[in-house]
């Protein structure tokens, strides 16, 4: 259940009363003209605005913690450069401050206070995170209520624009960098502030980025409750954080959250970096991507090389899982040295800002912003900047269609920092908070996105993400796989069963007189064509997230274009309205 929460503004009755007869005599005086931008009212830059966000139960809870905070750090230095060091640590390589972990923790140099309200030496340098800010609560009983409805509560450190703030540059003892506290809702678009210092509450608009120190309150979306029920999940413990051992556990979503995690498959990608050749006016009936030619490997050169010109449409898989050639018609599967991967993303469209806009949103579809009557612009140009959670988490879900599964689809996932993904520029908006005679000037970002980049997931590209799924055999997997991105968010997640009609190929059995888990009779189809088989499979999918592109890809799609321009062979690049992507067999063992 949801309530309208309203803001409070301390003591705006008496400052509303006095300015109201000060402004009917001098008008002029309290324009703040100086500070109004065109394009907004007048309204949205006064402090006495009345701005209402809708809430959850669970996001009032996350406030209250986000209020306490507040004073806690304002108060305490030592806390300031606890959670500073905390969150360099990059626990799940983002500035994430996980409060499960350190709660426990000891904070070097924080005294408790006596009943006095001055600090107890006899507890200096024996107060844990938990314990001091046990001291803003009322009772126990409300910091307890929220450690246990609130299991991945997180303290976020964000990397704000043009080097205004960040986790490195905060300096915990600079009056100056006491931060606002910020909290991260997902039932609005808007982010409630907490201004402890100016002793002030109110609301950022969401396409607006603050240039002052700020935390955020939020839930983790790279650390997930473990379900021992589900006997199904590969459960990713937190093995450099040995603190979370008691139950409830919890696991990363993704290897490539976990910093202390090594890749058993290292190696092999090929080359990467540097620049392709130009098409000029040549025309090679595709798009290449500059500098993708130098990142294939041999052996994906040697499949294309050796059915080129002696087969029409080759499949070049034949090659790499069964060593097929045009005098090799039949083999064992020998492709267990390879997986397919995902080397490449880059999201695309017409409009950067709108895409941006997409991904970024996080009230999910259909749940308008409880704010856009107090705007006059429109709502497609409102956007939920991401500098309340950090990076861009991704997650790829590959319907493959496993025999030896229940589940018909597999994920993957990886985070994008913003500037990886696009170009973009900043403006500056400047409100006057407070209420006269008491008002001071806050800055922040907007960002106007111009344009797109790619990332690589090839050869320690994009901080060393892979993204590996698993060999092609057509004993095991389909012929077809469909590939779903989305920019996800906590939400819950549901198991879908339905039926379906898949395809495998018929020339593709079990055969003892061959080495291999599985034999190939025959190039591509054989002497015969696919098989349907009607399954009653499930799919896991997450009840909030933004989807932006699905691709069916084909065991017989070319692995390999060559570039007729500058006869360089680029990887196939697949595409949808919003995004384009590579994917490609790469060797994990040699």
């Amino acid at each position: 259940m949801k309530n309208t929460y309203k803001i409070r503004k301390p003591r705006r009755e008496f400052y509303f009363l006095f300015a109201l007869i000060f402004c009917s005599l001098f008008y002029f005086s309290c324009s703040n003209t100086d500070d109004f931008n065109p394009g907004f009212r007048q309204a949205e830059i006064s402090s006495f605005e009345k701005l209402e966000v809708e809430m959850s139960a669970k996001e009032r809870l996350r406030l209250n913690f986000a209020r306490k905070m507040a004073v806690a750090v304002s108060e305490n230095p030592e806390i300031r450069l606890f959670l500073k060091t905390e969150a360099l640590k990059m626990i799940n390589n983002d500035y994430d401050v996980f409060y499960p972990v350190v709660k426990d923790r000891i904070v070097e140099g924080a005294q408790l206070k006596s009943n006095d309200g001055a600090s107890s030496k006899s507890n200096s340098g024996a107060s844990t995170f938990r314990n001091l800010l046990l001291q803003y609560f009322d009772d126990e009983s409300e910091l307890f209520e929220i450690e246990q409805q609130l299991p991945l509560l997180t303290i976020f450190i964000p990397q704000l624009p043009e080097n205004s703030f960040s986790a490195e540059s905060w300096d915990p003892n600079d009056p100056e960098q006491n931060p606002v506290v910020a909290v991260r809702l997902s039932s609005s678009s808007d982010v409630p502030m907490i201004d402890n210092f100016h002793n002030q509450e109110y609301v950022v608009e969401s396409d607006l980025i603050p240039a002052y120190p700020v935390i955020v309150i939020k839930d983790n979306e790279r650390i997930e409750l473990s379900d021992e029920s589900n006997t199904s999940i590969e459960k990713r413990e937190l093995a450099c954080f040995s603190e979370i051992s008691e139950s409830p556990t919890y696991n990363y979503i993704d290897d490539n959250f976990d910093p202390c995690y090594t890749d058993p498959w290292a190696g092999g990608g090929g080359s990467g970096g540097g620049s392709g050749g130009g098409s000029g006016s040549c025309d090679p009936n595709f798009i290449p991507i500059s500098g993708r030619d130098i990142t294939v490997n041999q052996f994906l050169k040697d499949a294309y090389n050796v059915f080129d010109g002696s087969i029409t449409t080759p499949w070049h898989r034949d090659n790499i899982y069964y060593q097929l050639t045009p005098t090799q018609t039949t083999n064992a599967f020998t492709g267990s040295r390879f997986v397919e991967a995902l080397t490449y993303f880059e999201l695309q469209g017409n409009d950067p800002q709108n895409v941006f806009s997409i991904i970024s949103d996080q009230s999910g579809v259909g749940n308008n912003d409880p704010l856009d009557a107090n705007h006059d612009w429109d709502h497609d140009q409102r956007n939920r900047t991401p500098w309340t959670d950090g990076f861009f988490e991704f997650e790829v879900s590959i319907e493959d269609n496993a025999v030896n599964r229940s589940i018909k689809n597999t994920t993957e996932h990886f985070s994008a920092a913003p500037e990886e993904l696009f170009e973009y520029e900043q403006e500056t908006v400047t409100r006057t908070r407070g209420a006269w005679p008491v008002t001071w000037k806050r800055t922040y970002w907007r960002p106007i996105i111009t344009g797109f980049k790619g990332m690589s997931f090839i050869n320690g590209d994009s901080n060393n993400q892979k993204l590996n799924i698993h060999n092609w055999d057509l004993l095991k997997y389909s012929n077809v796989w469909t590939f779903t991105f989305a920019e996800f968010d906590t939400s819950e997640e549901i198991e879908i069963t339905s039926t379906s009609s898949v395809t495998f190929n018929t020339n593709v059995e079990a055969n003892v007189n061959f080495p291999g888990d599985a034999v190939k009779f025959g190039l591509k189809y054989g002497a015969s064509i696919e098989r349907e088989e009607s399954q009653g499979i499930s799919t896991k999918v997450k009840l909030i997230s933004d989807e932006i592109g699905e691709k069916d890809v084909h065991f017989y799609d070319r692995v390999l274009n060559k570039n007729s321009c500058d006869n360089k062979l680029y990887p196939k690049l697949y595409e949808t309205s919003y995004i384009k992507f590579e994917l490609r067999p790469v060797q994990v063992e040699f």
